[in-house]
Parts: structure tokens; C-alpha cells; sequence
């Protein structure tokens, strides 16, 4: 263009040191896009920039601290020429400017900047004029009037484009109308068609089904005879066999004492008939303490009936409530019968008599014993000999059980080892039972019982082996107190 400001600047590609260049360029502020070439050289010959491989840029810093960044444009990459346009923004802060200049090649893996240059923005005097004067038309009015020209075409050329949209929306929009009363007509049709093929097939099969409904039926019916029949001949027990049945426990389900907190023995409304142990307690009778063993129970007509076991004291009472709601005195469980703790001083006194005497047919009986067994053992054979205790323990008999009328079995318990004599009973179990006191004193009595099962004629097999001590009221699974040591069939 023959009115464009273009100044030119020779950049040397050195590294010795540069002053920053005075370029004595004055812009306007009124200025459109003025330029500024610069000759990039190299030791007096021209630098080559490739448009593909060279990115050029200046960095403008205005008098007031503004700055912009400005990519520069390669006008002849042959001779290094490349040329900078002033954007018209900048050009409104007016004063000195400076600027620099940066060539990176290879995506800006080099980059080499060169020495600053300085040049002039002056304001131009149109800029000057007070707006009150409403002279900012002398120059601004062309370009405002182009630009508003621009505009109105713009907005005619909208509005002829708007107006075909629309009319193409009402021309689209009347088809979808048309092609959704075209597919609803048609979906009514199929449906209501639909509904006429159902409406007959449910009254041409009709009687089909009600006949077939009807043999179902008779069918169930006859199935539910046949069931009502199987469960009256078989051991099944139904609901309404047990309506009347006993449903309240008088034991735990592992046959233990029920623990209760506390009780008051003149107020047991909230218990149930039943076998209980209890510690604190109230309305007791005279004397007794420690834990207690009792059994309730709740008859006819509002009658109660306690009865106690003192642990302690191993002595045993008993009371009533009447059918008044009155409870009698506590009552010794054995009336005139001599207590525990009376027999056990008389016991006292007479086995210091009874010692000699004792221990004397006591020899003699083992003698006897002893003579008795060995001559029997003669007639005797061998099933088992170890030692077995254990829950599901299997004992291999040498020979068939069928062949012997009974057999003995020699144990060993906390008391010592015994000998007993075992019959076969119809459920193919054999009991083995023993009561023991401890040596040191006599009021620490248990119970010891095994079980063995007939397998078949060859095998037993150790279904439970358990102990319960009397005193604590303590039932003990698995003890495995009873050991067997050998078993004898007797011909």
C-alpha cells in the first residue's frame, strides 16, 4: 500500500555487545499497522529463514508497561528479511516503546535474541480534540460508517436466511405432523385389530381351558388325599398335633440346670415349671446359703410347689402355696427322716468302729473275687485290649459279638479300674455308668457316664463319654473320664 509507514532495521547475528538501537521511527497513535523490516545478517551476509523450521517473534513493551508479543512475518527467506506489524492497540499508549527480537529454529530448541531497539509513539492531534467538541467524526466517522454499513448487511442477509429456516421449520415441521397421524392411524388400526385376534382366541379357547382347569383341579384333589392318608400312617408330626403339646423348657437343651439372676421365693410369678440353679436369692429358708438347686412347679387352681437342695449344706426342703395365695413354712423335703448333715456326724462316729472290720472283709472279698475271676477268665475271650475314650473312637472286636452271650468290660475312671458286665439291648447300646467322691473328702461327688454303639458284629464305636458334677450342678461334655482298657466275650 502507498500510505503504509515502514521502517527498516540491519540486525547483526553477534554475539560482541550491541547498545540498543535508537531507531528514530515516530508513530502516530492515529496510524494504521505500521511496520518495521528487519535484515537479519550474519557476519555481512544475509541469514536464511525457513518459514517451515523458524519461528520469529518481538516482544513491544510500551512507555506505560503495557507489552504484547508479536509473531513476525518472512517476507524473503532468501535474504533474511522478515517484517513486524504494530498492532493499532499498541499504538495507543504513546511515548517511547521498545522491543526485541527472538528467531527459535527447531520448534524452539534454539533460539537466538537480538539487541533491543526503541522507537516513538506520538499521540496525533485529532486525539487531542475534547469530545465535547463533537469533532470525533473528521476521521473516525468513515470507518464507523463502513463498519455500520457492514453490520446491516449483515443483519439483512440474517434476517432473509432466518426467514428461509423458518419457513423450512413449519415445511418440516408440518410433515412429522402428517407422518405421526399416518403412524398413529396405522398403530390404531394393528392395535385394535390386535385386540379382535384376542378377544376371539380367548373365546375359542375358552371351554378348552375351563376343561383343563377342571381336571387340574380333580388332580390336587386327589394328590391331597393321598398326602392327608401318607401323613396320618407315617411318624410325621404336624402343627396341629402339638397345639396341646408342652412347649415351655424345664431344662437347657444340653440337659443343664436353667441359671437364673435372682429369685424371690415368695414371689415366682414370672418362672415357669422348670429345674433351676440360683446364687442370689431372698425368702430362703433359715440358714441355707451359697448356690441352691430348685424345681417349681405351677399347678391348678393358682397351687405352687417349690423344692430346694441346699449345695452347701446337702439338705433338701419344700413348701406350698395353696390355692388362696398363701404360702405354708419351709419343710424339711424328708419330714421325719434324718438330714444329710445328721447322718453324715453318725456316719462320722461309726467308721472309725467300722475300719477293722471293713478292711478285713474287704481282703477277703478281693481273695474270693480275685479266685472267682480267674477261673471264670478261663472260659473267656478276648474282643479289645487299648484304651479308648473318645468321641467316635472305633473298637475293632477280634471276634463277632453273635457269638457270646454278654460280655465284660474293664474300665478305668478317677476311682480306680472296675470291671462290669454288659448285655446287647434292641438299640444296640451299651451304658456304662460309675459314681465317684474324691479321696481327699466326700463332698465332690460326680457322675461319669460312657456309651457305646454296636456298629456291626465286628466294630463298637464311643458315642458320648461325659461327666456332671453333683455339687456345682455342672454337666461337663467330653470329659472322656471312662477309659476303656479291654473287653472279654463270655460263651
Amino acid at each position: 500500500m502507498p500510505n503504509e509507514k515502514i521502517g527498516k532495521i540491519h540486525l547483526e547475528t553477534t554475539a560482541d555487545y550491541k547498545r540498543p538501537i535508537e531507531t528514530k521511527f515516530n508513530f502516530y497513535s492515529t496510524d494504521t499497522q505500521p511496520k518495521i523490516k528487519f535484515m537479519i545478517t550474519r557476519n555481512g551476509a544475509p541469514v536464511g529463514l525457513g518459514q517451515h523450521n523458524v519461528d520469529a517473534y518481538v516482544k513491544l513493551i510500551a512507555n506505560d508497561g503495557s507489552w504484547v508479543v508479536v509473531d513476525l512475518e518472512v517476507i524473503d527467506a532468501l535474504n533474511g528479511v522478515c517484517q513486524l506489524t504494530v498492532p493499532n492497540d499498541f499504538l495507543q499508549h504513546d511515548g517511547y516503546a521498545k522491543g526485541q527480537l527472538y528467531i527459535s529454529t527447531d520448534n524452539r530448541d534454539e533460539t537466538v535474541t537480538y539487541v533491543e531497539f526503541r522507537f516513538l509513539i506520538t499521540q496525533g492531534l485529532i486525539d487531542t480534540i475534547p469530545a465535547v467538541e463533537k469533532l470525533f467524526y473528521i476521521k473516525k466517522y468513515d470507518d464507523l460508517e463502513k463498519v455500520l454499513k457492514a453490520k446491516a448487511n449483515n443483519i439483512t442477509e440474517f434476517y432473509k436466511q432466518f426467514e428461509q429456516n423458518i419457513q423450512h421449520i413449519e415445511e418440516e415441521t408440518q410433515k412429522a405432523i402428517n407422518n405421526i397421524e399416518q403412524l398413529h392411524q396405522r398403530k390404531e388400526k394393528e392395535l385394535q385389530d390386535s385386540y379382535n385376534t384376542i378377544i376371539q382366541n380367548l373365546q375359542n379357547n375358552k371351554s378348552e381351558y375351563l376343561d383343563e382347569i377342571r381336571v387340574n383341579k380333580e388332580a390336587l384333589d386327589t394328590m391331597l388325599v393321598e398326602v392327608r392318608q401318607q401323613l396320618s400312617n407315617s411318624d410325621i408330626i404336624t402343627s396341629v398335633q402339638t397345639t396341646n403339646w408342652q412347649k415351655t423348657k424345664i431344662f437347657n437343651d444340653d440337659s443343664t440346670l436353667i441359671k437364673l439372676n435372682s429369685v424371690d421365693f415368695e414371689n415366682m410369678n414370672d418362672i415357669n415349671s422348670g429345674f433351676y440353679l440360683v446364687e442370689n436369692y431372698s425368702n430362703a429358708p433359715l440358714g441355707v446359703s451359697g448356690k441352691v438347686l430348685f424345681y417349681y412347679f405351677k399347678g391348678a387352681n393358682n397351687v405352687e410347689i417349690v423344692q430346694l437342695y441346699a449345695i452347701e449344706s446337702q439338705e433338701n426342703y419344700s413348701r406350698i402355696k395353696n390355692s388362696s395365695g398363701m404360702w405354708n413354712e419351709w419343710k424339711d423335703f424328708y419330714g421325719n427322716f434324718e438330714t444329710v448333715a445328721s447322718a453324715k456326724r453318725k456316719l462320722e462316729d461309726l467308721k472309725e468302729k467300722m475300719s477293722n472290720q471293713v478292711s478285713q472283709s474287704v481282703k477277703t472279698s478281693n481273695s474270693y473275687t480275685d479266685e472267682k475271676l480267674d477261673e471264670f477268665t478261663k472260659q473267656k475271650f478276648v474282643l479289645f485290649s487299648g484304651s479308648a475314650s473318645t468321641k467316635g473312637t472305633v473298637l475293632k472286636l477280634a471276634f463277632p459279638l453273635s457269638q457270646f452271650k454278654y460280655i465284660l468290660i474293664k474300665y478305668r475312671d478317677q476311682g480306680g479300674a472296675k470291671v462290669v458286665p454288659a448285655y446287647y439291648s434292641a438299640d444296640n447300646k451299651i451304658p456304662i455308668t460309675n459314681f465317684n467322691l474324691s479321696d481327699s473328702s466326700d463332698g465332690d461327688p460326680k457322675l461319669f457316664e460312657a456309651s457305646l454303639r454296636i456298629v456291626n458284629d465286628n466294630q463298637l464305636q464311643v458315642l458320648h463319654n461325659n461327666s456332671y458334677a453333683i455339687k456345682s450342678a455342672t454337666a461337663e461334655t467330653d470329659t472322656n473320664a471312662i477309659e476303656i482298657k479291654e473287653i472279654l466275650g463270655v460263651m
